[in-house]
């Protein structure tokens, strides 16, 4: 049990070290490179764009019933008039 535990301590140790391992040249740590390259962004979850902006809904956006009635007969009102035809819309 003894032996088991101390190589989980070592093999523990032996991670910290390599995470913590300097550069010779640059004296940099995985750390800075890391947060220079943005690799802490990457772990971060994603925003889709649906969430950023809410639109704002007017009144005068939407068209009321008797409105919507008019704008989709009047085209065919036109045709009718033309064609000769009389119809009543309720």
């Amino acid at each position: 049990m003894y032996y088991v535990l101390k190589k989980q301590q070592m093999h523990k140790d032996g991670w910290l070290k390599v995470v913590t391992k300097k550069f010779p040249v640059s004296g940099l740590t995985w750390e800075v490179i890391g947060e220079a390259m943005g690799a802490d962004e990457v772990l971060q979850p994603r925003r889709t764009t649906r969430n950023i902006g809410v639109r704002e809904l007017h009144e005068e956006d939407f068209m009321s019933e008797d409105d919507t009635k008019e704008e989709l007969l009047s085209p065919l009102m036109a045709f009718l008039a033309r064609s000769g035809s009389s119809v009543s819309v309720p």
